[in-house]
């Protein structure tokens, strides 16, 4: 049982290379995919969905629809700490809030308003400027 309540189907701990590489092949499969408000298909998807949907695809974990609630599973990490898997959660001007999931390096993947499924970098000056924090649901890889 992990720290956020949420079984895992299978078996841990994954090195974060392993985490890394089996989202992005999630991501091909979603890229490009339009950004929806309210969606979780292949029609269009938003970011809280896009999240819960990849968890569930790639890890069998099941997460809460909505970002907010999102946000208060695991534990939270420190910018310097994310790790391939970890939740990333913004504030941007023209939504209450964002959520991504870190790829590694600066990458994220997500369901942006204006690009659809992508991988953006969190050090570009607009991610970087409403970055709000980060949470933990997958189990430490130490």
């Amino acid at each position: 049982m992990l720290k956020s309540g949420i079984s895992p189907a299978i078996d841990w701990p994954f090195r974060d290379d392993e985490i890394e590489k089996r989202l992005r092949e999630e991501y091909r499969r979603w890229q490009g995919t339009r950004h929806r408000m309210g969606g979780n298909g292949d029609s269009g998807i938003d970011c809280s969905g896009f999240v819960k949907t990849v968890y569930k695809d790639v890890f069998d974990l099941d997460l809460p629809r909505t970002t907010r609630a999102q946000a208060s599973l695991g534990r939270p990490i420190a910018f310097k700490e994310i790790r391939a898997g970890d939740l990333v959660f913004f504030k941007p001007p023209t939504y209450p809030r964002h959520v991504g999931i870190f790829l590694s390096g600066s990458e994220f993947m997500h369901a942006s308003k204006d690009s659809g499924v992508t991988v953006s970098r969190i050090d570009e000056y607009y991610w970087g400027k409403y970055y709000w924090t980060a949470r933990r649901i997958l189990p430490a890889n130490e």
